[in-house]
């Protein structure tokens, strides 16, 4: 459970993440974000890749108080199903109670496209390496944004190996 909360103006948050379980793994993402004041900006953006019997949860709501204008806060929760036995339950939520905000929330669930899947093997690569690019494609959309160099080469090497372990 993550909350965060604006208790001055002007503050900026980016908090993302993505998830890749296999087996019976289990993951609960439950984020609370909680505008008191103006001109505060929160971006939330996290995926899931589910596998096996995997199951992934992702509940958040964000508040906006009465009188904090000027808030503009984005939800989006994207999860990519590689099994017909996986599951994923996905709840954004919004609470507006001020005018003058720009606040989004969304969720997507799917599967890969055979299409995208038959392109990519016509090219030359093996059914296994076509979706594994696919799915690190799916994830990078996260990896780009991290500044740290060294951490992103990091995330890159650790999801490059993890997909080497899933079913796909």
């Amino acid at each position: 459970d993550t909350a965060a909360h604006f208790y001055e103006e002007n503050i900026n948050l980016k908090c993302s993440g993505v998830g890749i379980l296999k087996n019976d793994e289990q993951y609960y993402n439950h984020l609370q974000i909680n505008h008191y004041v103006k001109n505060c900006n929160c971006e939330q953006f996290f995926k899931n890749i589910l596998d096996d019997q995997s199951i992934a949860e992702f509940s958040g709501l964000v508040f906006v108080k009465e009188g904090a204008h000027g808030v503009d806060s984005t939800q989006s929760n994207k999860t990519l199903l590689l099994s017909d036995k996986a599951r994923v339950l996905s709840r954004p939520q919004l609470k507006i109670d001020a005018d003058d905000v720009q606040c989004a929330h969304g969720s997507t669930i799917g599967q890969l496209n055979p299409e995208e899947v038959f392109y990519i093997t016509s090219r030359g690569l093996s059914l296994k390496e076509a979706k594994a690019l696919l799915v690190y494609g799916f994830a990078e959309e996260i990896i780009i944004n991290i500044n740290d160099e060294e951490l992103k080469t990091l995330f890159k090497k650790n999801i490059k190996e993890t997909l080497k372990k899933i079913n796909i």
